[in-house]
This record gives C-alpha cells, structure tokens and sequence, in this order.
C-alpha cells in the first residue's frame, strides 16, 4: 500500500470506523497516483481529480444529430475550461444545427455561489463555432478569476490607519 497512504501511518486507519475518504484514496491509490499527505489530518486529493469528478457536461443539440466523435472533441475542449475557475458545476453545450451551412453553438457554465456564463458563436463548421465559443467562455473566465483575485489581494480594507491619520498626538 505504498501509493497515497504510504504517507499516512497504517495505525491511524482504522476499518470501518475511520474516515469516509480512505476507500476512495486506497482506490486511488492502486491507479499509481501518489499525493503528499496533507498537514491536517491525513492524505489530500488534488483538486483536478475532484473537479473532474464534479464538473456535469452535457452536451445536447436541436435539428439535428452530431456524432460520437464530435461529440468527444467537444467534450475535450470544454473540459480544458475547469483550468481557470476551480468551481464549475456544470457545463452545457448546445449545438443549432437548423441553419446546415452555419451552424451556432451555446455554451452555458455555472459556477459555485450563483455564477453563470453564457457564450455563443455560429461558423461553417461545428468545430470551428466551437473553438469560438471556447475562446469567447476562457475570455470571461479569466475576467472573473482576475476579478475575484484582485477582491481578495486588496489589503485597502484590512490596513490599520497610520498614526499619522489618526490626527494629533496628546501626551
């Protein structure tokens, strides 16, 4: 058992009675993966493991049909998405196929905390409205993320006055 508990010591997992979590970093442990054990309690699992694991892609269209192997490029692209925002909840893509010649694609993210982002794009080809509309969701992420970051790197509100603003000193 040397993969993620090889970390973790054997007399700290209890059978049974221990945490709910150990099943699955055994399991993920006989895939190979090794993870550092965290310094509060016992192995981490990365979070791209669990963000692929709770992302929901669903990928439907309207007249018309897109084959397997569309649907699996598709897929792969959207999946690159969970990169910039670490709590996507669900990813839906509709492909429009009632104009042949043009067709659109709509993408639709939802975020943890009531985020939603919605990009659309047509092009002749499928592939072609979706490297667009990937393009176009990747740009609002990293808007969002830079926003959130900047939120959370402002130090304006936690500062404490300076002496100096405090007005005059009395002795």
């Amino acid at each position: 058992m040397e993969g993620l508990l090889g970390l973790w010591p054997r007399s700290k997992r209890k059978s049974g009675g221990g945490k709910p979590w150990y099943a699955a970093i055994d399991a993920l442990s006989g895939m190979g993966l090794n993870m550092p054990a965290s310094g509060r309690g016992g192995p981490k699992v990365p979070r791209c493991l669990y963000k692929e694991l709770t992302v929901q892609i669903k990928i439907s269209t309207r007249h018309g049909h897109v084959s397997d192997g569309t649907q699996a490029k598709i897929r792969d692209k959207v999946e690159r998405l969970g990169r910039y925002v670490e709590r996507l909840t669900a990813i839906e893509v509709t492909v429009n196929l009632e104009r042949k010649e043009q067709p659109s694609v709509d993408l639709r993210a939802s975020a943890d905390h009531k985020h939603d982002f919605v990009a659309t794009a047509e092009a002749e080809s499928i592939l072609a409205a979706m490297d667009l509309v990937v393009e176009k969701m990747e740009q609002q992420l990293r808007k969002y993320k830079e926003k959130v970051q900047d939120r959370h790197r402002s130090t304006s509100h936690r500062q404490s006055p300076e002496p100096s603003d405090l007005g005059p000193e009395t002795a």
